[in-house]
């Protein structure tokens, strides 16, 4: 069962899932450049997508890291999204990224 949960709240809860999501894949220390800067993207991306399909499957989706899926336009509502902006400032160690 699927907890009833506002936009604003939702957003919220978005914003702050990826940036927790983020920081443990820089923080991992493994991966460097362009390979941090991928692995960032596609994390946050997958998760995005996940919450998004639970809480508001209805709902279309066009995002900067995914295909997109032309099945929104039929869709009364779509989130528009770009899960890392700054990917080459993260992958770069600047901290100027959201």
């Amino acid at each position: 069962m699927t907890v009833e949960i506002s936009d604003s709240r939702l957003t919220n809860s978005l914003a702050q899932g990826c940036g927790e999501i983020l920081k443990g894949v820089r923080n991992g220390g493994l991966l460097r450049g362009l390979s941090l800067g991928d692995a960032g993207d596609e994390a946050a991306q997958e998760w995005i997508a996940r919450v998004l399909e639970q809480h508001r499957p209805q709902d279309g989706m066009l995002s900067e890291e995914a295909s997109d899926d032309l099945t929104r336009l039929k869709k009364d509502r779509v989130w528009i999204v770009d899960p890392l902006d700054g990917t080459k400032e993260f992958a770069t160690g600047r901290q100027d990224w959201a």
